[in-house]
């Protein structure tokens, strides 16, 4: 698979789509370190139902991101990854 730079965005762009990558890792992370036990009480469910929303929340503004920069940039149709170094814009070719 090979990668080409597409574009480069601004830093506030980088740093948003930073700011949700590690979000949505950092719940994913979250749910793998808990045991079922963890949530079988009444606390437990609820921090289950505010996990699950976060997580929709996230994944929902991170996808908004990323369709939102294709429009803006005018990127082809493809799969994008960031350089959170450089800010770029890679799209993964097969």
């Amino acid at each position: 698979m090979t990668r080409d730079i597409v574009a480069t965005v601004t830093h506030e762009e980088k740093e948003t789509i930073r700011r949700l990558f590690t979000r949505r890792t950092g719940l994913i992370e979250l749910v793998k370190s808990l045991k079922i036990k963890d949530f079988e009480d009444e606390g437990g469910t609820a921090l289950y139902e505010k996990i699950v929303a976060d997580m929709g929340t996230t994944t929902i503004a991170f996808d908004a991101w990323w369709d939102t920069m294709q429009r803006k940039y005018a990127w082809p149709n493809g799969v994008y990854s960031i350089d959170f170094e450089t800010a770029e814009i890679y799209q993964s070719r097969p």
